[in-house]
């Protein structure tokens, strides 16, 4: 049984919805102030909270302050009751955190339309939540351990049995402990760049680079190297002088082109453009790879991984949602287009705010 907590200084009010909500099988819990809701809701721990704005104490802007710093309430779904319709105070409310109004008078239908859409919005959160959360469980910890295995083995038997061991023996174990180190490397640092968008949103410093173009070019051939595949990529661009966070951008530019090599054969071509406007930059990516399951591009998200049950890969699932992400910081978007045996179509487009024309 689901708990709403009411505060409402208006007890006809109050008794009023506690009754309806009650006959639609909810529990509820009342105050009749803000100071006392607070105390309510930190000890209760309710399940969604429904909070007037102009009461005596401490008003409902103050109750959501309040309630959005503690790490026990700060989640709960949170809907105005309210008498003003002025656009200032429901943005107020917006921007602090608060899911929905109800604006005085308001019927017994949009009460109960409301509470539910904020329960089924809350189901939602709560099923991604628990497929992240699986994720992170059963993932991340087989792909730091498989490599971390070959490093540990390979070292151990080298450390132990060098002298009897030939050359060619241990240059191979060598290099697998280069390759797994390496994946390693990627796997954390992804995590990290992960952490670091999720947390430091909005901080990051936009830097003014002049050359875009040779960014590029560094990226997509050192990743057509690592696949060995050098002779595979086509590419054409234009010089501008643009400004954006570096570090993320070269993660998010990586990760695609690192995309269009994985999913597609040696001696497919990858073509990869920069064309620049009055305005923006648009950078696309083509190959004629397995392209991605139908409809699989609409869900793009942390720790999902498309077609891992068919294929074979290595990764967190991550990558994908991360260079969206990054794209999306830098106020701009991200488009795919795929159809399955038949390559996939990236276009990231960021506008430029101190866009510059550099001449070639």
């Amino acid at each position: 049984m689901k708990l709403v907590l009411i505060i409402e200084d208006e007890e006809e009010l109050m008794e009023e919805i506690s009754d309806i909500l009650k006959y639609e099988g909810y529990q509820t819990i009342k105050s009749n102030n803000g100071n006392k809701g607070i105390k309510i809701a930190k000890k209760s721990v309710p399940d969604l909270i429904l909070c007037d704005i102009l009461m005596r104490g401490k008003n409902g802007f103050e109750v959501l302050e309040n309630l959005k710093k503690d790490s026990k309430t700060q989640l709960i779904p949170f809907i105005f009751i309210t008498a003003v319709d002025g656009n200032k105070n429901l943005r107020k409310g917006m921007d602090m955190g608060a899911d929905d109004y109800l604006t005085k008078p308001f019927t017994r239908h949009d009460l109960l339309n409301a509470i539910k859409a904020r329960f089924f919005k809350q189901n939602i959160i709560n099923k991604n939540i628990k497929k992240v959360r699986d994720s992170i469980i059963y993932t991340i910890p087989h792909e730091f351990r498989t490599p971390l295995n070959i490093i540990m083995n390979f070292s151990d038997i080298i450390r132990n049995d060098a002298d009897n061991m030939v050359a060619e023996d241990i240059s191979m174990m060598g290099m697998s402990i280069y390759e797994n180190s390496n994946r390693l490397y990627e796997i954390i640092k992804e995590y990290l760049t992960y952490i670091d968008t999720e947390i430091n949103e909005g901080t990051k410093s936009f830097s003014s680079l002049t050359d875009i173009s040779g960014i590029i070019r560094r990226i997509v051939h050192n990743v057509a190297s690592l696949h060995d595949r050098t002779n595979d990529y086509i590419l054409k661009t234009e010089s501008c002088e643009v400004d954006i966070i570096q570090e993320w951008f070269t993660f998010a530019l990586k990760e695609l082109v690192s995309n269009a090599f994985k999913f597609s054969e040696p001696g497919q071509p990858v073509y990869v453009s920069l064309k620049v406007s009055d305005d923006s930059f648009k950078i696309v990516i083509k190959d004629k790879g397995r392209g991605f399951p139908q409809g699989s591009v609409k869900k793009i998200n942390a720790f999902v991984q498309f077609d891992r049950h068919t294929y074979q890969q290595q990764g967190i699932g991550l990558g994908l949602f991360i260079a969206k992400r990054i794209v999306e910081l830098h106020r701009g978007t991200l488009r795919i287009k795929s159809k399955t045996g038949k390559g996939s179509v990236v276009c990231l487009k960021i506008p430029c705010k101190n866009y510059k024309t550099v001449s070639n």
